[in-house]
């Protein structure tokens, strides 16, 4: 058979990998030389399963929307975070998922809450399940749209065929009664079925007062934190911090001159570098102000007519 209209096959029937593997094998004929028909048969097979395999968990991924690029491999043991090991490693096995339990991770801002839930979601992508990131407030959002038009069976049926749910800033919002109906048809449809992970910054002892409605608080709280993994993360806050100037200004008959060391110029000239440094133009006609942009309120300083305004770039 010629080589080219077996490539046209291969190429119709989107077998890449295979197509792939056998280019390479004509490339470097020498290293296949000795292998047998089925064992480079075979080579050509697995490179063609690698490929739609790595396929399918980038539509995984992509139908996930995680939100970070965070991986297990990434994750960072080191801090003193309340991060316990041994317990993420379990997790990452994806026994929890195949058990249909829940993950609940709650934690000040800015300590890995999300990294740690995404991360998890990242290793249940490649290991094969359907994953669904979304948030707490935008997730009613949602429901309320689907109920006006005529999509609220189908947008449930989506969430309960979901393997992970990933429900970011749990309780962050306040809830209306049906809201909280919604949580719970939510959560009903996956008791024992699916696994749901959590993040939050609210402490888990204080669910039951935010979710009002006792009854369903009770009903919610049994469906999610049954026989659910609990991490409560500690620590400092990890996200970078800018860093926030706040200039000095002195308001007099030449105009406004500010300086971020704390010395002001004497004279309009010096005033006008200060303005360059704060990336802003001077004004060629400043007239006095006792009010700054920002609208913060004046300080007077006691015995002079010169003020002090608090002003953040």
């Amino acid at each position: 058979m010629l080589i080219n209209p077996l490539k046209e096959k291969l190429k119709a029937l989107s077998l890449t990998g295979f197509l792939e593997g056998m280019e390479d094998q004509e490339r470097t004929p020498g290293a296949a030389a000795d292998l047998s028909f089925e064992d480079r048969l075979g080579l050509l097979v697995d490179r063609e399963i690698t490929v739609q395999e790595n396929r399918r968990t980038e539509r995984r991924l992509k139908a996930a929307r995680l939100r970070q690029n965070a991986t297990p491999e990434d994750l960072d043991f080191r801090s003193p975070r309340n991060l316990p090991k041994p317990l993420v490693q379990t997790l990452l096995s994806g026994q929890w998922i195949a058990n249909h339990q829940n993950i609940l991770v709650t934690g000040p801002t800015g300590v890995g809450k999300s990294y740690l839930g995404e991360a998890l979601g990242h290793k249940a992508c490649r290991m094969g399940y359907r994953v669904l990131l979304i948030r707490f407030p935008r997730l009613f959002q949602s429901l309320d749209i689907a109920r006006h038009t005529g999509k609220y069976p189908g947008f449930l049926k989506n969430l309960a065929r979901q393997d992970v749910i990933i429900i970011e800033d749990f309780l962050l919002s306040p809830m209306t009664s049906e809201h909280r109906q919604d949580l719970f048809e939510i959560l009903e449809d996956r008791y024992n079925v699916r696994a749901t992970l959590v993040t939050s910054q609210i402490p888990l002892p204080e669910w039951h007062n935010r979710i009002g409605d006792p009854t369903l608080a009770d009903a919610i709280l049994d469906r999610l934190v049954h026989g659910a993994y609990t991490i409560e993360m500690k620590g400092e806050v990890r996200h970078e911090v800018a860093q926030v100037i706040v200039p000095l200004c002195l308001t007099t008959k030449e105009g406004t001159h500010c300086s971020v060391s704390g010395s002001l110029p004497r004279h309009a000239s010096g005033a006008i570098r200060w303005y360059e440094a704060l990336g802003t133009t001077y004004p060629a006609k400043a007239s006095p102000s006792r009010e700054t942009t920002s609208g913060l309120p004046a300080e007077r300083r006691s015995g002079g007519q010169a003020e002090r305004y608090g002003q953040r770039k």
